[in-house]
């Protein structure tokens, strides 16, 4: 049977315990950021690709549909889209 006391735990400061929670926040952390960044850029392709699709009066793919291409994918879909009004564009 298990005591119901918890005793508390105190890890001292520059330890090897100290260290790797230092260090496994200071990942955790920079993997969000890696994250939010990432979303942020797939958002703003989103948002280009419905914008040029506007522009050249062409069906607007929805929001849902777009979030499931991969960032690579959506930036080749912007940079057709973008080679279509250029040459729209030219005399």
């Amino acid at each position: 049977m298990k005591s119901p006391f918890v005793f508390p735990t105190q890890i001292e400061p520059g330890s090897i315990a100290d260290q790797l929670l230092k260090r496994g926040r200071k990942e955790g952390f920079e993997e969000g950021l890696k994250e939010a960044r990432q979303e942020a850029m797939q958002e703003f392709e989103i948002s280009c690709i419905q914008i040029l699709q506007e522009c050249l009066g062409v069906p607007v793919e929805s929001t849902s549909s777009l979030q499931s291409c991969s960032l690579d994918e959506l930036r080749l879909k912007t940079a057709d889209l973008r080679s279509q009004i250029q040459r729209r564009l030219k005399p």
